[in-house]
C-alpha cells in the first residue's frame, strides 16, 4: 500500500497544525522551495528522506512542515472511552471517497474521505473545532 494512502492529506495536516495538534509523526509534509510544493518525507538518523524518490538531505526546516499523521497515530489522538463509539465503513465510490467515519457522543458526526487516515483526520478536526 502506498504511503500516501496511509497518512492524512496536506489539507487535513495543515488544519491539525493550526488547531494546535503537536507536530510529532513518523511522516511529514515539507515545503520544497525548488518545486514550490509539499512532498512527503520521513526522518532517519537526522536526515530527511523523500518517501517517493528516496532523495536524502540534512537541512534545518523552518515552520513550513506539517505532520502527515498515519491511521494509527490519529487513532491515538482520538478520544477513547465507553461513552464514545467510532467506526470506519468502506462503502460508496472506491475511486473517490470510499471511507465514511462515524463518531458519536450524544450526537453523530459523519464524514467521507478518500482514505481511512483522512477520515480520522477530519473526525479529529471536527472534535477540536467543536470542543467546549
Amino acid at each position: 500500500m502506498k504511503t500516501e494512502i496511509q497518512v492524512c492529506g496536506i489539507n487535513n495536516a495543515t488544519q491539525l497544525k493550526k488547531l494546535g495538534v503537536k507536530q510529532d509523526s513518523l511522516f511529514y509534509y515539507l515545503f520544497i522551495e525548488d518545486t514550490e510544493s509539499y512532498d512527503l518525507y520521513f526522518r532517519a538518523n537526522g536526515w530527511w528522506v523523500d518517501v517517493c524518490t528516496g532523495y536524502v538531505f540534512n537541512q534545518k526546516i523552518k515552520d513550513s512542515y506539517f505532520s502527515a499523521f498515519t491511521v494509527g497515530e490519529l487513532g491515538l489522538l482520538l478520544p477513547v472511552s465507553s461513552d464514545w463509539s467510532s467506526g470506519i465503513d468502506a462503502a460508496g465510490n472506491f475511486e473517490k471517497e470510499p471511507y465514511t467515519e462515524h463518531f458519536c457522543k450524544s450526537y453523530v458526526y459523519e464524514c467521507t474521505a478518500i482514505s481511512e487516515a483522512n477520515a480520522r483526520a477530519k473526525q479529529l478536526i471536527h472534535l477540536l473545532k467543536t470542543a467546549s
